[in-house]
């Protein structure tokens, strides 16, 4: 009996298994919307042809004795019109199936990903070859090809690559390879002990300094995701954010800490207010792998008093922590020390149901840490040619606490909030002030939002 290939999971999606619960999942959602119903049969078509262009949208996630590991499986992909709970579960402990799905609603397509699949950045671009492939089977008379419609395409092996095993040491004799491509090997980076300081590396992931939370109340169900969106002029935004002399992210996070401020002076106490950012770093590294391959970015404040937070002082704060945070040499000793972790001798011979119990309490512990998250996708890059079908894009995760996710198709930006609760005191003030500085907002939501 031949038996399937096998994969290990990425550095990044380790995490994923061993935390996804009912209610916090583990699953985002990237939603378009067109200008005319979803014809079901062309969207699958489109659906197996895409499946069958990205490997790791070939394999479903299996549970083995010491790790979890993807198992390659010959499933297709099957269409369903949307029936269940926003991002609701895609892996259940002893049920293959895969770790997607492609659902539709009226005239809105969603896809649905596990994040221990990939991250935000590759189910992107999963989601701009189905959609151009949709779009043409909908649309014979314009007479295009798939391969004028698409930006370059990377080969089957680039898109299944494990980038942090190319770009980052698990060995700790050297940090990372910088600028490495098949044909150039790049540069070591600094030597350092394998097992130089194991025990910090554990204490990074239960000692991290207590960060200010959020609260709310949940809904009568517990497991729905309540949704905020905004949808802003690109343009307008762009503008706002260099009066400020910062990125639109930089911008935006900076807005997200002193709304969140706003929203609860009593944040304003000895513990920071932290915010994460997602790092692409297909941005740093020349990686065009489809699976995850991201770090995480810290932004930390701690108000000198109560009451004194402005957004002009948050700007330079979240500015530094951002450069700091986007240095190569910083962000391959950070990565590589937790991939050490994987080959820690003791670490490796765990029994998998001791790992997910000492990987929930090390979630725990870092969510704690952690006041909010903001994850900028980037732009949408559907061909010129095909806007004109197209009329929106948004995203959307399961949280544990209200975070912002921000994506751009055209001259739009879709600002959405996913919150457990139902209070959207801090969604209010977000828009306010976006509209207060003259911005336009057009505001939609699965909740009716308190004035």
């Amino acid at each position: 009996m031949k038996h399937a290939a096998w994969h290990r999971l990425d550095n990044a999606s380790k995490i994923f298994p061993a935390v996804a619960n009912l209610r916090d999942t583990k699953v985002f959602r990237l939603t378009v919307e067109l200008n005319d119903a979803v014809s079901p049969e062309y969207l699958q078509q489109a659906a197996c042809l895409t499946q069958a262009e990205f490997p790791p949208f070939r394999m479903q996630l299996r549970r083995g004795v010491f790790w979890y590991y993807f198992e390659e499986t010959d499933r297709k992909v099957e269409v369903r019109p949307e029936t269940e709970q926003i991002c609701a579960p895609l892996y259940i402990k002893g049920d293959r199936q895969l770790p997607f799905r492609v659902i539709y609603y009226g005239r809105r397509i969603h896809l649905e990903v596990f994040h221990g699949l990939c991250d935000g950045e590759a189910a992107l671009s999963f989601l701009l070859n189905l959609l151009t492939r949709y779009l043409l089977l909908c649309h014979p008379e314009l007479h295009l090809k798939l391969a004028d419609l698409l930006p370059p395409q990377s080969s089957l092996q680039q898109r299944a690559d494990d980038s942090f095993a190319r770009y980052f040491r698990r060995s700790g004799k050297s940090v990372a390879r910088f600028g490495e491509t098949p044909g150039n090997p790049g540069r070591p980076g600094r030597a350092e002990p394998a097992a130089s300081q194991p025990r910090k590396r554990f204490q990074t992931l239960f000692r991290q300094e207590k960060a200010c939370q959020q609260s709310g109340h949940y809904p009568d169900d517990s497991r729905r995701v309540i949704v905020t969106e905004g949808t802003v002029p690109l343009s307008a935004l762009l503008q706002l954010a260099h009066q400020y002399d910062c990125t639109l992210t930089e911008y935006l996070c900076a807005l997200l800490m002193y709304c969140l401020y706003q929203q609860q002076p009593r944040l304003a106490q000895p513990l920071p207010l932290v915010i994460e950012v997602p790092i692409n770093l297909r941005a740093i590294f020349p990686s065009q792998t489809a699976r995850n391959f991201f770090a995480v970015s810290r932004v930390a404040y701690r108000s000198p008093e109560p009451g004194q937070v402005t957004l002009e002082a948050l700007i330079p704060v979240v500015r530094q922590a951002f450069k700091q945070n986007l240095d190569p040499q910083i962000l391959a000793r950070k990565v590589s020390s937790f991939m050490q972790i994987e080959v820690n001798p003791f670490v490796s011979l765990v029994p998998i149901p001791l790992k997910d119990l000492l990987l929930k309490l090390s979630h725990k512990r870092a969510d704690q840490a952690v006041t909010s998250n903001l994850s900028n996708l980037g732009i949408f890059r559907l061909d010129q040619r095909l806007l004109p079908y197209v009329c929106g894009l948004s995203v959307v995760t399961s949280v544990r606490r209200p975070q912002l996710l921000v994506a751009s198709l055209g001259q739009s930006v879709s600002l959405t909030f996913s919150s457990p609760y139902v209070e959207t005191e801090l969604m209010r003030l977000f828009f306010t002030r976006l509209a207060q500085s003259g911005i336009a907002v057009e505001i939609s939501s699965n909740l009716e939002i308190q004035a």
